[in-house]
């Protein structure tokens, strides 16, 4: 059938089939590319949101600010193509804003997902989820589909006036076939004389009109981009301000510093500090500090105008730092730094009508390398040894100390892990029949090589540590398992620190009633320890005398306090200090400040106890002013047992 059709016909039907293919063809791929490219350009809007916002809840999660978080997600959810968004950490939702209450379909929006990072340390905070709604791409497909399907519309319309014009042209061309085949033999053949041929021009009309809606849109989005870009910008100044700026003073803050000294090899650092100035909040008030802050750092700014490069910034509540980007000989720096030692010696800060005077400490360092540490290490040799200001000196030897700090700090560690901190027994003796009365529990330390250490290697490290009312818990627990079923009394040393402590003071107080030793415990409270809390500690003293305990001073006539200690406290023993009692023997001022100490114990019906009495002349004093026990390794050693 289809050989017995017509050239034309042929030549029409093949060419309407072609253009019918292409136009599906066109159709889809034009349909299919026009999706994706609105699809990657969502996804682009939407990670540009969260790449905007990432940094700025860093911050504000690293400063703790929550509610600041939640402000920040509220403002993300402004934008109408947001659908939710959440903060998570470890698959726990920890923020979250949403506007539909019941949950959308899973083809009407995506998720983008993005994990925030301290901006200092760079460790994981947790992971910002956006979900964003396709309801744009939906509605801009739908558009291209549209505009689309006008266009294959004239395109199709394009086929149908093609074909007709192909038959019309080819129409001339059957007539001059049906002519040739009419011939014959001696007749005139006619053939057409016009064969007409029309031009086409619609395809033309409908692409520019195609062309012109999508230079109209892309303009709109150029603009849209264009103005989201500019936000962006802002928001980048803003964090970097946030970020490297201190609000109260406007100066440049400790992260600026940091950043500062990576790019400077041979230049100069100061640290300055403001002296007591807790105690110029605390008297004057919080509005007072904060202007004493901004005018020392007006002082400090106007003084690093002496030299070129150099700038100052406050890197904590009371702590400047001054940064020479150039090197500054010695002189010149001692000079500096004394120019604004007496500049605040000399001048008070006023605050409404009230003259404040304000002292600063500075350290400084001339080495780059490590130069936080190094100033900070000279500015405290300058506070402990009551100086001004103080340039970092090799000499300090303070990096020595701070690896022997850490070494103990491993060895306390080790030890409490290994279960190596123990108690030792030193027994205290009445001074009429020289029996055993009681023993004091004395911590020790045992070393792997099985070395015993007293407190004296370790203590400090444990209290900058803060391990110390872990370590009196320990000392707590084995001595009141030891003397559990002995029948002897006993002494602990306390601190104020363990007793104020809420946590430690219930964990001792369990312990006693649990072993039951309540009327053999002594607690030797630390004369050398400031009390802060009267009222607490005569509660903690009542408590456990209600159980049977008993309260001694220890170290009595050190210090001033113990005396305040006595008539505020409900104490039943005083151990007079051993720095008194171990020249009884040579000293008569001392046998004089004892005597007394002696009396005021009687009159006060309180017992006495010598500590440190390591030898028999002294002993024989002791006993002589009138003394009630005695204690010292002239009459028992502490050791690890206790001996009845």
């Amino acid at each position: 059938m289809w050989k017995n059709k017509t050239l034309a016909t042929r030549i029409v039907v093949l060419v309407a089939a072609a253009f019918v293919i292409i136009l599906i063809a066109f159709y889809f791929t034009v349909k299919l590319l026009s999706h994706e490219a609105l699809k990657k350009t969502e996804k682009e809007k939407a990670q540009l949101i969260i790449d905007t916002a990432s940094p700025l809840l860093a911050v504000r999660m690293h400063l703790r600010q929550d509610e600041k978080v939640r402000i920040l997600l509220s403002q993300m959810m402004e934008n109408q193509n947001i659908t939710s968004v959440k903060l998570m950490k470890h698959h726990q939702v920890i923020a979250q804003e949403r506007k539909h209450a019941t949950p959308l379909h899973s083809s009407e929006y995506f998720t983008l997902r993005q994990e925030i990072r301290d901006p200092l340390n760079k460790t994981y905070l947790a992971d910002l989820v956006l979900s964003y709604s396709n309801g744009a791409f939906i509605k801009q497909s739908r558009m291209y589909d549209f505009t689309l399907l006008i266009v294959m519309e004239f395109l199709a319309l394009f086929v149908i006036l093609f074909t007709l014009y192909l038959r019309k042209l080819l129409k001339p061309l059957r007539h001059l076939t049906t002519k040739i085949k009419d011939f014959e033999p001696g007749k005139t053949m006619k053939l057409p004389t016009n064969l007409r041929s029309d031009e086409i021009g619609q395809i033309n009309a409908a692409l520019s009109d195609m062309n012109e809606r999508i230079s109209e849109y892309d303009s709109a989005q150029r603009d849209k981009a264009e103005q989201l870009e500019s936000e962006i910008s802002k928001k980048a100044e803003e964090l970097e301000r946030l970020l490297f700026t201190d609000n109260l003073t406007n100066l440049p803050n400790r992260m600026k510093l940091l950043e500062d000294l990576e790019v400077r090899i041979d230049s100069v650092l100061i640290i300055a500090n403001i002296d007591a100035f807790r105690q110029i909040n605390d008297f004057y008030g919080q509005q007072a500090g904060d202007h004493v802050i901004k005018k020392v750092a007006a002082v400090l700014e106007q003084f690093a105008t002496h030299f070129p490069n150099m700038q100052t910034y406050r890197l904590s509540a009371d702590e400047f730092a001054i940064f020479s980007q150039l090197p500054i000989e010695e002189d010149t720096l001692n000079a500096f730094l004394k120019k604004i030692s007496e500049y605040f010696d000399t001048n008070a800060i006023t605050f409404e009508d009230i003259e404040i005077d304000v002292h600063i400490t500075m350290g400084a360092t001339r080495r780059i390398e490590q130069a936080i540490e190094k100033a900070d290490i000279a500015l405290k040799s300058a506070r402990k040894n009551r100086l001004p200001y103080l340039i970092y000196d090799e000499d300090l030897n303070i990096e020595s100390k701070y690896e022997a700090n850490m070494m103990w700090l491993r060895k306390l560690k080790f030890a409490m892990a290994n279960d190596n901190i123990i108690p030792f027994f030193q027994p205290i003796f009445d001074n009429q029949d020289h029996r055993i009365v009681s023993y004091e529990c004395l911590m020790r330390m045992r070393e792997r090589d099985g070395a015993i250490l007293t407190p004296s290697y370790f203590l400090e490290v444990a209290k900058h540590a803060r391990l110390y009312t872990r370590l009196t818990r320990i000392i707590v627990e084995k001595c009141c398992d030891h003397f559990r079923d002995l029948d002897a009394s006993f002494s602990i040393n306390l601190s104020a620190e363990d007793i104020h402590e809420t946590a430690t003071r219930d964990y001792i107080k369990n312990k006693v009633i649990e072993t039951g030793v309540g009327n053999r415990m002594i607690f030797e409270i630390l004369e050398s320890e400031g009390i802060e809390n009267y009222e607490e500690v005569s509660q903690f003293i009542d408590e456990m005398k209600a159980i049977g305990c008993r309260f001694a001073i220890d170290d009595f006539g050190t210090g001033y306090s113990n005396f305040e200690h006595l008539l505020r406290l409900n104490i039943d023993i005083i151990k007079i200090d051993g720095t008194l009692i171990e020249h009884l023997d040579k000293s008569k001022g001392a046998v004089e400040v004892v005597e007394t100490i002696v009396e005021f114990i009687r009159r006060r019906k309180l017992v006495s106890i010598a500590e440190y009495v390591h030898s028999g002349p002294v002993f024989d004093v002791v006993k002589r002013l009138g003394i009630d026990r005695s204690q010292g390794h002239y009459l028992g050693e502490p050791k690890a047992d206790t001996v009845q």
